[in-house]
């Protein structure tokens, strides 16, 4: 469900004068986006949205900030922006630790039966004989959940009518140790999992009128396995390259309507290397598990200094390939769907109570079809899903209090349709709550 929470796809050109400074909640409630590194696009312009676009720091200087949720697996995280002109040096520097990028982006493949963030468990699947399920000194070694990470931002303007931003982030971890097989045989177990990303932004104004942003983020993720013994020698890597591009065009009508335009492609996934025995022929396995993206949204903003007011209509198209392919002929298998979200259809809603308080509010509505292209035991065969359609639904307010600004947001999926009408999902109440110090 996470994942295509990035696509929800609402118009909205610029954030109003209150709440300046406004972090990831506040982009949870405009957008639906439950982690903000994972928006694709730059919806509802706030200091989060620097995560994706680096060249937005520019506009968010002397910041720190935190954000607690239960959106995403219950994690933290915290950033700082500094505006080096107090340095006596050009641009914005930030800082980010802990965000959700790389390899561990949440569902990555959520509507496959695979799932990337989730190794172990697909490496298993494809040959249970793997060890990747082994301890070290008692202690288990999984999926290392507690991968950490961290970020470096630099945004710069260029001649007040556009500036440029770099980004880079890593996540990673390791481990290695002994386990005993028996004594006094023992086992050499080593494992890594890690994401360099780069991240490229910009946006130019041209005069009063006419906006174009573009971001472009490229991530490198790698996983290896190693388990060596006296008698047995396995082996598991995993690399690729990903890609994410996004443009966001945005079109002033008049002083408090703009009309905005979005599109992006983004593709995650690769190829994981199993090899159950390297001292046995015919016995290793490739499972592929790709997936691109590709959404267009078209919407409209209505804002003045007593809020906001934003409707957008677009569709999302999604391609998976999700297949295992082994030396011993006979048990190759696929299974590739794909994806039609449309019409997706998002209204939002802000508005500034007083001085030191603002709520807002958003819907969105969808309707997704699924297709797919399976092969079992070589047996070939089709299949389409009914269609189905969601409702979420999120509220939100902020408060400032003195230089303090403090974010929450609830949000709730409120009706199914289609096969999760009866008996279907029951998704718990979700929160998130961002506290920032304006210096």
């Amino acid at each position: 469900m996470y994942f295509k929470k990035i696509f929800l796809l609402v118009a909205i050109s610029t954030w109003a004068a209150f709440p300046a400074s406004a972090m990831d909640a506040r982009k949870e409630v405009l957008s639906g986006v439950s982690i903000a590194e994972n928006a694709l696009a730059g919806i509802a312009l706030d200091s989060a949205d620097s995560f994706v676009n680096p060249a937005y720091i520019v506009d968010y200087n002397s910041l720190l900030g935190i954000e607690g949720t239960s959106m995403a697996n219950d994690f933290y995280t915290g950033f700082v922006f500094i505006e080096l002109a107090k340095l006596g040096l050009p641009g914005s520097l930030g800082i980010q630790v802990a965000r959700n990028f790389g390899l561990l982006k949440q569902g990555t493949l959520s509507d496959t039966p695979r799932n990337i963030n989730n190794l172990n468990a697909e490496i298993l699947a494809t040959s249970p004989t793997m060890n990747v399920n082994a301890t070290i000194d008692g202690n288990s070694l999984t999926d290392l959940n507690d991968v950490e990470s961290f970020g470096i931002i630099y945004g710069l303007p260029l001649g007040g009518v556009a500036k440029a931003g770099l980004a880079f982030n890593y996540i990673g971890n390791g481990v290695e140790g002994k386990e005993a097989v028996g004594l006094p045989l023992s086992a050499d177990i080593s494992k890594s999992l890690g994401d360099m990303e780069v991240r490229l932004g910009g946006e130019y104004k041209l005069g009063e009128t006419f906006t174009a942003a573009l971001d472009l983020g490229m991530g490198l993720p790698a996983y290896d396995f190693t388990y060596t013994s006296p008698t047995l020698s396995q082996k598991a890597s995993f690399s690729s390259v990903n890609l994410d591009t996004n443009l966001r065009l945005a079109y002033a009508l008049n002083h408090n309507f703009d009309i905005i335009g979005l599109a992006g492609y983004a593709n995650f996934g690769g190829k994981v290397d199993i090899d159950p025995d390297t001292l046995t022929a015919d016995d290793a396995a490739t499972l592929t598990m790709t997936r691109n993206d590709i959404y267009v949204a078209l919407g409209g903003l209505w804002q003045d200094e007593t809020g906001l007011a934003g409707l957008a209509l677009g569709f999302v198209n999604q391609a998976y390939q999700d297949e295992q392919k082994y030396e011993t002929a006979g048990f190759d298998a696929k299974n590739n769907p794909a994806s039609l979200y449309f019409p997706t259809l998002q209204f939002v809603v802000e508005k500034n109570m007083a001085t030191w308080l603002c709520l807002r509010a958003s819907m969105f509505y969808e309707t997704k079809k699924t297709s797919a292209d399976r092969e079992v035991g070589g047996i070939s065969y089709d299949s389409k899903s009914k269609a189905v359609s969601t409702v979420n639904t999120a509220l939100g307010t902020t408060i400032n209090v003195d230089d303090f600004i403090i974010e929450g947001v609830i949000s709730k999926l409120l009706l199914f349709d289609g096969p999760n009408v009866i008996g279907g999902r029951t998704p718990r109440l979700n929160t998130s709550v961002s506290v920032g110090y304006k210096f």
